[in-house]
């Protein structure tokens, strides 16, 4: 269905994520190590992370490739943010919710940033990577030996 197409994106996932982590900081807050500037230490992470992601964007869009996750792709990257990791986007958005974490402040939604890795990983990455191979073959393959999925 095509609505669920537009529905099934990193950042609506990456939202979903992040309004459970704070549903879990108001209603279940394990605990509070968390405080002041410290907090505002999670503003400028999370900054970080939105900043990297977008620059990773503009650079795929620069490219003339979609970062869109379902589209096939039409060139592979590996230079700039590419050559830091492959999954750069994600990246990004994985260090923004970690930073969402400690601007909360209390323990319980420090589920979230490895669950959002989870989630990407098992419903993007995979099949990103598929589709890298089959458009590229040995050169996709050189790349994934070289740069690390992650960091």
């Amino acid at each position: 269905m095509k609505v669920l197409r537009h529905l099934d994106l990193p950042p609506v996932w990456q939202a979903s994520i992040m309004v459970v982590m704070a549903l879990l900081d108001r209603f279940l807050p394990l605990a509070a190590p968390v405080q002041g500037a410290w907090r505002t230490l999670g503003l400028w992470i999370m900054a970080a992370g939105f900043l990297w992601a977008l620059a990773a964007v503009l650079q795929m869009m620069r490219h003339h490739t979609s970062p869109h996750p379902h589209d096939e792709p039409s060139r592979l990257l590996e230079r700039g943010f590419f050559a830091l990791s492959r999954n750069p986007i994600y990246l990004g958005m994985a260090v923004l919710v970690a930073g969402f974490a400690l601007w909360l402040g209390s323990l319980s939604p420090w589920i979230g940033p490895p669950a959002y890795v989870a989630l990407i990983s098992g419903r993007f990455i995979r099949g990103e990577e598929a589709k890298l191979e089959r458009a590229f073959g040995p050169a996709f393959e050189r790349y994934r030996r070289r740069v690390r999925r992650w960091i």
